[in-house]
């Protein structure tokens, strides 16, 4: 089953080589736009569910939620993170400084709607996104324009974290 998963991997690999020596015969500084535009869409189907931790800060008043309430800072400080395990499993056994250092810090604002939440990779900034001072906003990179491409939503209108949103309410 092995051998079998690895010449498809070759396959894989001899294709994306094709393709690229191909383009570059015709445009050397080809920037290769399809070619990262299918890659992204697989990469973004196998770790969707790390786009919780984007990290994408902004000052604009239009991103940051206007609320009276108080906000929560949850620290991501280790390998038994649900969604960490989840999508990365055995590759966090690897990484050695990950419990002293820690992963990040998800900021958190209870709203009577919906729960808003805030990735921060520093404590500082978590801080300054607790004085709803700056926010998250989300990524919309891509480089090519779709009319398949899935709308995003705002932070403030994402799926419940397990692990955080229990202790925000």
């Amino acid at each position: 089953m092995t051998k079998k998963w690895k010449y498809k991997a070759d396959i894989f690999e001899a294709w994306i080589g094709g393709h690229i020596y191909e383009r570059r015969q015709y445009d050397y500084f080809d920037p290769l736009l399809e070619l990262r535009h299918y890659l992204k869409n697989i990469w973004t189907i196998r770790y969707r569910k790390l786009l919780v931790y984007t990290y994408n800060p902004s000052t604009s008043s239009a991103y940051i939620p206007s609320t009276e309430r108080q906000a929560t800072i949850v620290p991501v400080k280790d390998a038994n993170d649900e969604i960490l395990k989840e999508v990365l499993g055995g590759y966090l056994n690897g990484l050695t400084n990950l419990p002293e250092k820690g992963f990040g810090y998800f900021v958190t604002v209870a709203l009577p709607e919906r729960v808003c939440y805030s990735f921060s990779t520093s404590e500082s900034e978590a801080n300054e996104m607790a004085s709803f001072r700056m926010w998250t906003i989300e990524r919309n990179s891509s480089s090519l324009k779709s009319k398949y491409r899935i709308p995003r939503s705002s932070p403030c209108d994402r799926d419940p974290i397990p692990g955080i949103s229990d202790q925000v309410r």
